[in-house]
């Protein structure tokens, strides 16, 4: 598959073989060079925009078995109003481990379009061989179909609230 990016080099490339020198070329090659310049800087491409009262965070879906198990594990950190959103094709109550992390995190717990409950500040495991038998689990407090994990501090710091509307834009 194409990226997009690579088919507007392609464009302006096929663009500035057709054209005549001038003032015209010039200034078509300058725009189109400019949205590509802009383009790489988009750092939120390719996420999903999710809202939560005041709160936006562009995040990363996971919404399958084995993205389910791996989640946010082994990463280093997780930018600023970035996250990871689990999408279950049916409610239910699942567990949540904090394998390989190596930062905190907060979940919120969403059924439907609204949160249900708040899980904050839950720390990384403080031993390094990341035994999962005696990793702790955490569990919504109702039964959930996304889970949205951002890093401590936010649920705090955007005051997300339960009953706070959930939106999600793909």
């Amino acid at each position: 598959m194409v990226s997009r990016r690579s088919f507007l080099i392609f464009s302006v490339l096929k663009l500035s073989i057709a054209m005549k020198p001038g003032f015209v070329k010039g200034i078509i090659l300058g725009a189109v060079a400019l949205v590509l310049i802009l383009s790489m800087f988009n750092i939120d491409r390719g996420l999903a925009d999710i809202r939560i009262g005041r709160a936006r965070f562009f995040v990363e879906i996971a919404d399958e078995p084995e993205e389910y198990s791996r989640g946010l594990s082994g990463r280093e950190k997780l930018a600023a109003n970035k996250g990871m959103l689990f999408i279950f094709s049916q409610p239910g109550n699942y567990g949540f481990w904090m394998k390989e992390m190596k930062f905190p995190l907060d979940f919120v717990w969403i059924k439907g379009d609204q949160v249900v409950g708040l899980t904050e500040n839950t720390p990384p495991p403080q031993f390094t061989t990341y035994d999962v038998v005696n990793l702790p689990l955490y569990y919504p407090p109702e039964a959930v179909d996304k889970v949205l994990e951002v890093n401590a501090g936010a649920v705090e710091k955007f005051k997300i609230k339960i009953g706070d509307l959930v939106k999600l834009k793909r």
